[in-house]
């Protein structure tokens, strides 16, 4: 063999070819040469095909169960897979229709087999997915092989009690913990199962153990029942039976008294005194010879600080009731009758009602400090602070005084009238009685209101304007006048002072007392004789509250005649150079006004156009009476009606004494001197 391999080996003594380890399929050449004794030869190809076994399931398709409530990790199927190629490592996979990821394959333990497994606490559900099929995928990495597993899930059946309904009897003295009764219940795929019950009375005296035993929890003395009805169920993970009836009787009851006159409802009013009585509870009992006794339960426990129930049964006040005291006013009693056996019980529903009651004032007066002011305006809002014992109450206010308005529903004062204490007799406080009223009932309280003076009105000039005459010779004290002004206020704010601005004159001639007298303070030689001159005289009060009026000096020329006394008076209106001025000016204007009139009555109403609407038989006799009676100068009468036509209404004159028309000779003496007609 020419061909160098190192799976092959061939034997040219035996003329075998071998093989060593492992073969890898496919296709291997071999060249061979035989030579003779002659040195001739031959050579020739040999073709080795290594062929691969693919693993093999033999024991797939197949199919499985299992059951929908299964909760555990579960086997499900052992693969039997082989491969004729032993030097073969066979690795095997599933998949899932529908995906399911719960499935998983792995080696059986202590096994070289593969497994298919479910997970524990698998949501298994047949109505959603009854089937699955696994795909098994098997490989020896050069071929592969696949099958399916078929998992079909298998519904649940519920679990059946057996010897239910049923009835049982027990003695009323049976112990705690006594078994009553024991339900059978049965399962096909012999699930866990768990027991349930219920009672129509609450508390329930029975309870059921998970083997299936009713069994007696509570003494039965407590309780006044000859026969009970309970409900027992069972279920396994999935499904459930029942519930199912059993009736315990019990035997050597007691007979229960019986309450017979509770009230469904009973209304108290507050402020109801210690020991009103409520109700008295009255009850039958067959068993003649027990003692009875009473007790009550109270809801909310709250009530038991106002009521209590006597040993006679009767239901009665501890205390006295205050409706706005309560959290609640519906209250819940529930009375209890016992035998010594037996307990029975009634509840009356207490509704405590409100009763009105008066609001009042805290404090018998109250007091509120203000400005005078203008009707309307606000005095403020005095802090009534009206208690009543009524949470919900509306609150009405009136005031007895006729100076001031209190608003009914927040006690606002205002002023009803303009309140001002400059007029005399206004008090400076009023004393006025409020009332207050929740409807029914009413209180009263002293309310002093104090008005304070305040400077409201400035002081006033009793004229603007003063004129003074005097001689410019007048000697330094001379009275020149006095000015005089007033305010409104009285009091500090009533107090009047003056002061005469002198600054445009450059240096003080003149002092004004505060009583508003104008004294000569200076000489008064450098005037100009008739000069006249204004100063401001400024009056204030004190609360800075001022006017201004205007004097006019008025000096006559210096003379060194005896000084006379001048009285004061007020200027006349020519006495007043300003006066004069404008009263000038006023005059031209209207005499120019009165010239234009003229002007534009000559000017327009000269001509025949303004004389259209004129009665024209009354205008000709005042023709002829106005007529010359010769000019030398005539005009044209075609130039007359050219420069001044014929209204289109005047009526044609026929003059008298004139025979030549204008149509026979072209002209007519219509127009003499300045006369037109």
């Amino acid at each position: 063999m020419t061909t160098s391999s190192s799976v092959f080996v061939f034997n040219d003594t035996s003329m075998e070819l071998r093989s060593y380890g492992a073969l890898q399929a496919g296709t291997t050449l071999l060249q061979f040469v035989v030579t003779d004794n002659c040195v001739n030869n031959v050579t020739n190809t040999l073709t080795v095909i290594v062929f691969n076994y693919p693993p093999v399931i033999h024991n797939l398709p197949a199919s499985v169960e299992i059951q929908e409530d299964n909760t555990n990790e579960k086997q499900l199927f052992v693969l039997n897979v082989t491969d004729q190629s032993l030097a073969d490592t066979v690795s095997c996979t599933i998949s899932s229709s529908p995906p399911f990821s719960d499935f998983y394959i792995r080696y059986e333990v202590d096994t070289p087999n593969y497994a298919v497994y479910v997970l524990g606490q698998t949501p298994l559900s047949y109505v959603t997915n009854n089937v699955y099929d696994i795909n098994v995928t098997c490989s020896d990495t050069k071929d592969t092989t696949s099958s399916l597993l078929t998992v079909n899930v298998l519904p649940n059946m519920p679990p059946k009690i057996q010897n239910l309904p049923g009835e049982e009897t027990i003695p009323l003295l049976s112990l705690i913990g006594k078994v009553v009764y024991t339900v059978n219940a049965t399962d096909e795929e012999d699930d866990h199962l768990f027991f349930s019950l219920t009672c129509t009375t609450t508390p329930c005296p029975f309870s059921i153990l998970q083997s299936g035993q009713v069994i007696l929890k509570e003494s039965l003395q407590n309780y006044n029942k000859s026969a009970y009805d309970v409900w027992i169920s069972v279920q396994d993970s999935l499904n459930s039976d029942g519930p199912k009836s059993l009736t315990i009787y019990i035997s050597g009851l007691n007979t229960a008294p019986v309450i017979i006159n509770l009230p469904t409802g009973r209304a108290v009013p507050e402020n109801s005194g210690v020991g009103r009585s409520l109700y008295t509870v009255s009850f039958t009992d067959v068993d003649v010879n027990q003692s009875h006794s009473f007790s009550a339960v109270f809801d909310p426990p709250t009530a038991a600080s106002y009521f209590n129930i006597s040993q006679g049964g009767l239901v009665s006040t501890v205390t006295s009731l205050n409706f706005e005291d309560l959290t609640s006013t519906t209250l819940n009693i529930t009375v209890y009758v016992s035998d010594g056996v037996s307990v029975v019980s009634g509840e009356i529903t207490v509704t405590v009602t409100d009763v009105n009651e008066a609001p009042y004032f805290p404090s018998k007066s109250y007091s509120l400090t203000t400005n005078e002011g203008s009707a309307g305006e606000v005095v403020g809002t005095p802090d009534f602070n009206v208690q009543d014992p009524d949470v919900i109450s509306t609150h009405t206010f009136l005031i007895d005084c006729d100076e001031f308005h209190i608003e009914a529903t927040n006690g606002t004062v205002s002023f009803a009238n303009d309140y001002d204490v400059d007029i005399v007799g206004t008090p400076f406080s009023v004393v006025c009685m409020v009332n207050v009223s929740d409807g029914e009932f009413t209180d009263t309280t002293q309310l002093t209101i104090y008005i304070n003076n305040i400077n409201d009105n400035a002081p006033v000039f009793q004229t603007p304007f003063y004129q003074f005459f005097m001689s410019a010779g007048e000697s330094t004290g001379y009275l020149v006048g006095s000015v005089s002004a007033s305010d409104a206020d009285l009091g500090m704010y009533g107090e009047l002072s003056y002061s005469l601005d002198q600054s445009s004159l450059g240096a003080s001639y003149f002092t004004i007392s505060s009583t508003g007298k104008i004294y000569v303070t200076a000489d008064l030689t450098n005037f100009a004789n008739g000069s006249t001159f204004s100063l401001p005289v400024n009056v204030e009060d004190s609360g800075d509250r001022s006017a201004t009026a205007n004097i006019t000096f008025s000096l006559s020329p210096y003379t060194t005649t005896t000084s006379t006394t001048t009285t004061d008076r007020y200027m006349t209106f020519f006495e007043d150079t300003r006066n004069i001025a404008w009263f000038t000016v006023l005059m031209f204007l209207l005499l120019g006004l009165s010239l234009l009139i003229l002007l534009f009555i000559y000017r327009y109403c000269s001509f025949p156009k303004c004389q259209m609407n004129i009665d024209w038989q009354k205008w000709k006799k005042l023709f002829d009476s106005c007529k010359p009676k010769k000019s030398t100068k005539v005009y044209n009468i075609k130039e007359a009606f050219r420069k001044h036509p014929e209204p289109a209404n005047m009526e044609r004159v026929n003059l008298s004494g004139l025979e030549t028309s204008y149509e026979k000779t072209g002209w007519n003496p219509w127009k003499t001197g300045n006369d037109f007609i």
